[in-house]
């Protein structure tokens, strides 16, 4: 932590004694916040965590929200919807702490004390029903408060109050997380009941390689490798690019990030063709980090 904490030097020390949910987490260590950045966003976590209460998010522990807000300052590759709907809150939120750690920090730290949050122009204010609710393990409660309440600030009608509630986002909804948050020259573009062309394969990696950040609207058999070779008929999972996507011949690779880790389509030892990849890709979003 950085020198202006009076909490130990060695941080997996200190989760592994505050929440009982964060072993997998090791997975990622060691924990570092080596950046001027970093370093800033986890001066602010810190003084949150000095304080007391829980006047918005009554059943989420501060010291637990703190901790987890720190981690994934450290490194956002935890962030993890586990069984919830939140895979597109999750991949805005993973580029934010990415791109601008202190906004996610605030972020979390403004829904916990003031029920409300801005980042920029993104205007988050989640319900009663969602703040009152408690998160039961393996969710963390701090990707409960940054993600669900994000998912439910966008519902008009109904609330986002439980992991199994319903949390489905839209390329557009996603599209504006990423615009009204600062991030610039968003393009997106969503077939929704029909696949990609090969044509556009080009121009995802234009704009990877340019420094976008990339999200992949795909349907969630393209994960599984017993499946990847399957037809589907809609997008129902966002994923983040985590690489060119390589065509050599009739293979394709590349590289997502999905629930909380970074996984190689096709699997290990298996390969995928360009017409099998296009079957379950529908839609994208990049935008360029301020």
């Amino acid at each position: 932590f950085p020198a202006k904490s009076n909490t130990t030097s060695r941080p997996i020390l200190l989760i592994s004694q505050v929440n009982p949910h964060s072993s997998r987490t090791t997975d990622y260590g060691p924990f570092y916040f080596s950046t001027s950045r970093q370093k800033y966003a986890a001066n602010i976590l810190c003084d949150f965590l000095k304080g007391s209460g829980q006047p918005y998010f009554p059943h989420l522990d501060r010291d637990l929200v703190g901790i987890d807000l720190l981690l994934r300052v450290s490194n956002p590759n935890i962030i993890n919807q586990r069984s919830a709907g939140l895979c597109g809150p999750v991949g805005f939120l993973y580029s934010l702490a990415f791109d601008s750690p202190a906004a996610y920090a605030k972020y979390g730290i403004d829904l916990y004390e003031k029920g409300k949050a801005m980042i920029w122009r993104l205007d988050i204010e989640p319900s009663k029903d969602c703040r009152d609710y408690f998160p039961p393990p393996p969710m963390c409660p701090g990707d409960w408060l940054t993600a669900g309440s994000l998912r439910d600030s966008e519902n008009f009608f109904f609330d986002y109050d439980s992991v199994k509630a319903d949390g489905g986002t839209s390329n557009d909804e996603l599209a504006h997380f990423f615009e009204d948050a600062g991030y610039t020259d968003i393009h997106k573009d969503d077939n929704t009941f029909t696949s990609r062309n090969a044509q556009d394969i080009d121009l995802i990696n234009k704009y990877y390689n340019d420094g976008y950040r990339v999200i992949l609207r795909i349907n969630a058999k393209l994960l599984d490798k017993d499946s990847q070779a399957d037809t589907s008929h809609r997008g129902n999972h966002f994923v983040i690019l985590r690489s060119p996507i390589i065509v050599s011949g009739q293979k394709v690779g590349l590289t997502v990030y999905t629930w909380g880790r970074r996984q190689d389509i096709p699997a290990p030892g298996t390969q995928l063709s360009p017409s099998q990849f296009l079957e379950h890709w529908y839609g994208y979003i990049a935008g360029r980090p301020f």
